[in-house]
This record gives structure tokens, C-alpha cells and sequence, in this order.
């Protein structure tokens, strides 16, 4: 995971469950699908810590198997798309 100032900007984990570190307070646009190889197939579930506020679009764009990113009804502003 890249993070920067608090913003979670990419992710490259291909794990089934992927847990984001507490103190990120916003999912970058395209932080989980901007590896073109592994897109983050592999990824269902992406467990959001409660100091999230912000899910930016497209953020999960790359995990086409996610299920739900849980504990995201937590975040302030889940912009439109961000699946």
C-alpha cells in the first residue's frame, strides 16, 4: 500500500481479504485499480478502518470480485461510482 498524508493513493495487494490501516482517512480515485496486470482480482473484501471519511470514485474500480468493502457506511462522503 502507498499512502500519503492520511490518503491511501494505491494498492497492489492481491489477498482475498485486505485490511486498510487505521488512521487513512480517504480511499484515493482508483487506489485499488490502478495496477493494469492484477487489477486486485483476487480481492473480496476490503475491511475500512472508522477514521475513513472519504471514498473517492472509482477507488475500487480494480477489484472486480470485491463484495462489499465493509464498515463503509462510516466514511462522510462515499462519492457516486466508487465501485
Amino acid at each position: 500500500m502507498v499512502v500519503k498524508d492520511g490518503v491511501l493513493v494505491n494498492s497492489y495487494l492481491n489477498e482475498e481479504t485486505v485490511k486498510v490501516p487505521d488512521g487513512i482517512t480517504e480511499i484515493a480515485e482508483d487506489a485499488f485499480g490502478q495496477n493494469w496486470q492484477f487489477r486486485n482480482k483476487k480481492v473480496q473484501t476490503i475491511e475500512l478502518p472508522d477514521s475513513v471519511e472519504i471514498i473517492s470514485p472509482q477507488a475500487f474500480g480494480g477489484c472486480s470480485n470485491l463484495n462489499s468493502p465493509r464498515k463503509h457506511s462510516t466514511a462522510k462522503r462515499v462519492v457516486w461510482n466508487t465501485y
